[in-house]
């Protein structure tokens, strides 16, 4: 047939290196990448890779585009490695020979690891917080009925020159708001975040006495953040801006809750 052994294994060799190169062409990836700079808080990333073809070195300069605040020494280079294990990756692998969807990995300056770097001490706010405390006890109030809000007052309640409250208007609207939510429990109908789970346990009901317990668990599943602290200041306005808009009566919150 005019077939050798030769030509048949060139031909599989062939076949499988075809076979892999449009594999890892087509292959996504989402990796986890935590970036360790000198002197700052270090930041995590997710950083998607759709051509597992990409190199490693491609990658690290992904993972630096992204990182744009990076103080860099004058020629200090970085390197990514293998998170818990320090190995560092070589620049030149392929991202789809060397790693798999979901690596977590790390991103340091060259000859450290992310073991041998220690994060520099978070600000304390402890001084800002007092003297805010002090300015508020002769501060004046600021009423909140989610329309009339502006940025003038907004600062002010930031700088401490503002204490707020709800119009009467706006408690009124709340209530209202919330009787919706109250007779849905004690009629024990079915209605989705009330009386079943979020996503797939939609279809899943839950019983009257862990209803509390639910709300509380859906708080606390998205009371996460990275980086450091907001100062007090810019604590103050968002928490501002976020009761103004719960003050238009529309997301069915309790006045208690409001309170807390």
């Amino acid at each position: 047939t005019g077939v050798t052994i030769d030509n048949l294994w060139c031909y599989i060799s062939t076949t499988a290196l075809l076979h892999l190169s449009f594999s890892e062409r087509n292959m996504s990836m989402r990796l986890f990448v935590k970036v360790h700079a000198r002197g700052q808080p270090a930041e995590s990333y997710v950083i998607s890779c759709k051509d597992a073809r990409k190199t490693v070195g491609g990658l690290k300069r992904d993972v630096l585009g992204r990182k744009a605040d990076l103080r860099k020494e004058p020629g200090e280079e970085y390197q990514l490695c293998l998170a818990g294990s320090d190995a560092i990756l070589r620049e030149d692998d392929s991202v789809g020979s060397v790693l798999r969807d979901g690596d977590h990995l790390c991103l340091c300056p060259a000859g450290s690891s992310p073991s041998q770097l220690s994060e520099p001490t978070l600000p304390s706010y402890g001084a800002s917080v007092s003297q805010a405390l002090g300015r508020l006890k002769t501060a004046e109030w600021l009423e909140l009925d989610g329309n009339s809000l502006i940025i003038e007052d907004l600062m002010k309640v930031g700088n401490g020159q503002y204490r707020v409250k709800l119009s009467d208007a706006a408690i009124e609207a709340v209530k209202r708001s919330r009787k919706v939510v109250d007779d849905i429990v004690a009629a024990n109908q079915v209605a989705y975040g009330i009386t079943t789970g979020f996503g797939k346990f939609a279809t899943v009901s839950i019983p009257q006495d862990k209803l509390i317990e639910l709300q509380e668990s859906i708080v606390r599943s998205h009371s996460a953040g990275v980086g450091g602290p907001l100062s007090p200041e810019r604590t103050r306005r968002l928490l501002t801006l976020r009761i103004n808009v719960l003050a238009k009566g529309y997301r069915r919150i309790s006045i208690e809750c409001g309170l807390v």
